[in-house]
């Protein structure tokens, strides 16, 4: 087994300092832009409850996901190299963003309802809708 020199000890210490201190500033970065908010999540899912009743969906047949934090959004596409490459324009315009993902899905699969589920994308500072798309 190869011993170290000094010099690389050196190089890991401040190789995870530096990761650190980029987890830390990641962190508050995500604090601090929850808590430059100027809308909250239950009125972003009234305006987006609105904005998808102006494009004719249903959302009384859906259940809405609560997802304050965009986990299940970026789970829903991030898992599948097909819906990262179809959704691609859509990650660009939500890039830098700082927005919240409201997700619709039929409360019965049994129902009926244009597009069948749909995930609307609301500025979290400005309240307007980034963009939307309606599931197949």
């Amino acid at each position: 087994m190869r011993k170290l020199s000094n010099n690389s000890f050196l190089t890991i210490k401040v190789s995870i300092k530096i990761l650190l201190i980029v987890s830390l500033l990641t962190g508050m970065s995500y604090v601090n832009k929850k808590e430059n908010m100027k809308i909250k999540y239950e009125d972003a899912i009234k305006i987006s409850n609105n904005f998808l009743q102006s494009k004719g969906f249903d959302t009384q047949k859906t259940e809405t996901i609560l997802d304050p934090k965009n986990e299940k959004w970026v789970k829903y596409y991030s898992n599948n190299k097909l819906l990262i490459e179809y959704y691609s324009e859509l990650l660009k315009t939500l890039e830098d963003k700082n927005y919240w993902a409201i997700h619709y899905v039929p409360k019965k699969m049994t129902s009926i309802i244009k597009g069948g589920g749909a995930w609307v994308f609301i500025d979290v500072t400005t309240g307007k809708v980034i963009s939307y798309f309606l599931e197949k």
